[in-house]
């Protein structure tokens, strides 16, 4: 058991599920009006990592706190090219220094996340606000044929592949919306549920693993994100265990008070 099973609960939050239909679940990250999923929203507990944050391990958990600061400012991140010349290199070298990899790619996936009503007319993603993982190895290998050809011999001279991802706070705290983990150690594979979404900017139909209801899913956060702080963690690994392709989603923070 790792250090997040000794957290107890902060408060309470609402995690949308997914409610089972026997249909495969569709959702557009950009104009989430044609989704066509049924969620299955559920109380839960939330537990605060950030008192054992320095004790958390990508490896063990699934997700891990680092220090990084950007040399972009915050309105810079609304400007795709500083974002693709600047920022995915900084990203690059973050997750090369972290993880010992030989190699780091960074895919040409939205980065800019607005919990807004223009978020969508700006062709901006909003927080997925299911519970998730981004990843299948279908997925996996369709995303990975459109950025490593030009950038790495064939994928056989690896021994070992794996999809990392970030989340940051653009502004320091207090934040209206972060990113929730999902325990790995608290979800059982029947959990995990085939779902597909129309992905930018090529709007190809790619698979995800949507989640149902467990009570014994233990969510964690890190409160207070400061914009020096980049949270790291694991989408997909080639021939590992499912659940450390950690399941997450935005959730709104509660306000006290």
């Amino acid at each position: 058991m790792g250090e997040l099973a000794s957290l107890r609960p902060c408060g309470t939050t609402t995690v949308s599920y997914l409610a089972p239909t026997g249909e495969v679940p569709f959702f557009d990250v950009l104009n989430q009006s044609e989704n066509r999923i049924t969620y299955d929203p559920r109380q839960v507990s939330i537990y605060d990592a950030r008192p054992v944050i320095d004790k958390v391990t990508l490896e063990r958990d699934g997700f891990k706190l680092l220090h990084h600061t950007s040399r972009l400012r915050r309105e810079d991140f609304r400007n795709p090219q500083y974002v693709t010349s600047i920022y995915l290199r900084e990203i690059e070298r973050a997750i090369s220094l972290e993880t010992g990899a030989d190699l780091v790619v960074a895919a040409n996936a939205p980065i800019v996340r607005l919990n807004s009503a223009d978020a969508e007319g700006l062709h901006l993603a909003k927080p997925a606000a299911i519970a998730h993982a981004d990843y299948t190895e279908f997925t996996f290998h369709q995303l990975m044929a459109q950025d490593l050809p030009t950038a790495a011999p064939a994928f056989g001279d690896f021994s070992r592949v794996v999809a990392y991802q970030t989340w940051r706070a653009l502004s320091p705290p207090p934040q209206d919306n972060t990113l929730m983990f999902c325990d790995p150690a608290s979800v059982d594979p029947n959990d995990l549920l085939l779902a597909t979404f129309l992905a930018p900017p090529q709007m190809v139909l790619l698979e995800f693993k949507a989640c149902q209801f467990n009570p014994d899913h233990r969510w964690c956060f890190v409160s207070g994100l400061q914009t020096d702080e980049l949270m790291l963690f694991k989408g997909f690994e080639v021939g590992a265990d499912e659940l450390m392709n950690v399941l997450h989603g935005g959730f709104d923070v509660p306000v006290s008070g």
